[in-house]
């Protein structure tokens, strides 16, 4: 009876929020408004190491799946020195900018939304680091309204909230062309995007009200940025030009521990110090200039080549020492990539070492191919690798769009278009 009553009442109030959404609408002024998602979507117990969410069984792609299909997100987490707990997970559905919408769970999930894992987890065998590893596969065919969500696992034990990760549903309703281009400006080394969207499929007189977009860079949540204004508006389709520059940077770099008996890429030297293996990197200099290789933009992949047992519970954790070369800089210097969840923190933040004229930081990392960078904060809170790996338009990378549709009947975005553009593409499907 409490959600019948709570579903009316919202209904009922629904449309008084119209209003409320049409003025918020108009007063917008900036064509390109950058937004921080991190807060609210991604947080994790200290015991939790190497999250890894995606969608089905590929550890590499990225956790986004085709409303309706019958799909799953694999959300896979090991846990430190804990008893095996049995698991649950509940979702939420969000709108554009990861504040959760208003949709009661009857709405966007078809059954009870507290799902109970299916017991899938192993302990480590045979490592100097005790872990349990947990993998989860999220059935996204219960849900039945686009959007971006957020997966939120707990103990069920005692409720306790293990960690929180985000992931997308998308409907594949409108077209998506987009286009890639240089910017060389003095030492600013960017890279532009353009797209539009056409949404013959969706017909609205109000589609520069009602089409929202967000664009990213190589899973950074720090880059996600929301473009409210199209450029201009024709039959079918919003057109944004230009709409927005994102540094360029530097090609990964390669962290290689996946095999402790042989000096995986760029390793220097393993030793062995009770209780743990030690790899220590190739000293990395700054600016080094570019170069094409290929990398993972960012992402890592889990693999031990000295075992005969399955990785997901056979690899080993090892402390992996990072050295930049370098005088003092102006602000904080971060190790930056899906080894440290994309994130900046005092665990990934580097120290100075006044003696030896360089950056250093020590992570304890379960064996891989890890891609990372080098990133600086300067004091006004500024996210830049160009001062500690350098920037290039020549770079390689992958930008992903988003397309959100509300219209103003409604109070929530549903996600109707999902891409990936990669910056080497020759092919641009965007046309002025």
């Amino acid at each position: 009876m409490t959600i019948i009553c709570e579903y009316t009442m919202k209904k009922f109030f629904k449309y008084a929020k119209i209003i409320v959404l049409i003025i918020e609408t108009s007063i917008i002024s900036a064509n390109v408004k950058a937004q921080n998602w991190i807060e609210g979507t991604y947080s994790q117990l200290s015991s939790i190491s190497t999250v890894q969410i995606s969608s089905s069984a590929d550890s590499l792609s990225t956790p986004a799946v085709v409303l309706g299909a019958e799909d799953f997100i694999t959300l896979q987490f090991d846990e430190f020195d804990a008893d095996i707990r049995t698991l649950y997970y509940t979702l939420r559905h969000c709108n554009i900018d990861w504040q959760p919408s208003d949709l009661l769970d009857i709405e966007f999930y078809d059954g009870f939304n507290k799902v109970y894992d299916a017991d899938q987890n192993m302990l480590s065998f045979n490592t100097t680091t005790d872990y349990t590893h947990y993998t989860l596969s999220i059935a996204t065919q219960p849900i039945k309204v686009s959007g971006n969500y957020i997966v939120t696992v707990y103990s069920s034990d005692d409720d306790t909230e293990l960690l929180r990760r985000p992931f997308f549903v998308y409907e594949p309703i409108v077209g998506i062309k987009s286009r890639v281009t240089r910017q060389q400006k003095h030492d600013l080394a960017n890279q532009s995007l353009s797209l539009s969207v056409i949404h013959q499929q969706i017909h609205t007189n109000n589609a520069a009200i009602e089409f929202r977009i967000a664009a990213w860079q190589n899973c950074r949540p720090d880059t996600w940025v929301t473009l409210d204004q199209p450029t201009f508006v024709r039959q079918n389709e919003i057109v944004f030009d230009d709409a927005v520059s994102f540094e360029a940077g530097n090609e990964y770099r390669w962290a290689d521990n996946r095999n402790l008996k042989y000096n995986g890429i760029n390793v220097k030297h393993i030793d062995f110090f009770d209780p743990l293996y030690h790899i220590t990197l190739y000293a990395d200099k700054r600016d080094i200039g570019y170069s094409f290789h290929e990398d993972f933009n960012g992402r890592r992949y889990i693999e031990a080549r000295d075992i005969y047992r399955h990785t997901s519970y056979g690899a080993d954790y090892n402390m992996v020492h990072f050295t930049l070369l370098s005088e003092k800089l102006d602000g904080d210097v971060y190790v930056f990539g899906e080894l440290t969840d994309f994130l900046m923190s005092n665990r990934n933040k580097m120290q100075y070492d006044e003696t030896s004229h360089c950056y250093r930081l020590a992570l304890q990392l379960k064996q891989g191919l890890h891609n990372y960078q080098y990133l600086l904060v300067d004091q006004n809170n500024n996210v830049s690798a160009n001062d500690t790996d350098g920037s290039f338009t020549d770079t390689e990378n992958d930008y992903y769009i988003a397309v959100y549709y509300r219209p103003l009947s409604e109070t929530h975005d549903r996600l109707v278009g999902y891409k990936k553009h990669n910056s080497k593409n020759s092919v641009n499907s965007f046309v002025h």
